[in-house]
């Protein structure tokens, strides 16, 4: 019989967790990533949220202590359109914002794949790394799509890894394809 992965269910169980998020549906910005070629440049992460601004969302901000100066300025011109949660929640309290997401938009990252195990609406950001590689959101469903740079470069590694050498892939993401993504993802009446 074997290992049957369908067979079983791989839900990730959240214990009670206290953490103030949107009382209405909002937008998961996962801003960090282990390597440089997982994550966008603060310009990129202000395109993308001009463009989401039309769907007149509020925005979580998700990320580690590194990202909690980005965040901190990406929140600002919006008043209380976003939500900084950069460096002031625990893994836990994250996982938290991802459940309760409308739409992750998210790198290559481990948040990224807690918002495919909540079956949350997914948009995957590839850089340097690509889902043929082995790292595609698991389990897969309807509501995910997946954005590719189109650099020459990628992948350069599984893992995300940029040469110093090297441009970095992400900054050949394209940006209008994620807001179509999402404009697509947002008027499915369908998603859960």
């Amino acid at each position: 019989e074997g290992f049957r992965p369908e067979a079983m269910q791989y839900q990730l169980r959240l214990p009670e967790v206290r953490l103030a998020l949107p009382q209405q549906p909002y937008i998961a910005l996962v801003l960090g990533g282990s390597y440089a070629g997982k994550r966008l440049d603060f310009q990129a992460w202000r395109q993308i949220m001009d463009g989401l601004s039309a769907f007149q969302m509020p925005l979580a901000l998700i990320g580690g202590p590194e990202e909690a100066g980005m965040g901190e300025s990406l929140e600002q011109p919006l008043g209380s359109g976003a939500k900084n949660y950069c460096g002031t929640t625990t893994v836990i309290e994250g996982f938290k914002v991802i459940a309760n997401a409308a739409l992750v938009i998210s790198g290559d990252t481990g948040f990224m794949h807690a918002a495919a195990n909540f079956n949350r609406p997914l948009i995957s950001l590839w850089g340097a790394t690509h889902p043929n590689l082995g790292f595609a959101p698991w389990p897969s469903y309807d509501k995910q799509r997946s954005i590719l740079t189109t650099s020459v470069f990628s992948p350069i590694s599984k893992h995300g890894k940029v040469p110093w050498w090297m441009p970095n892939p992400m900054q050949k993401l394209p940006l209008d394809e994620v807001i179509s993504a999402a404009a697509s993802i947002l008027q499915d009446k369908t998603m859960p």
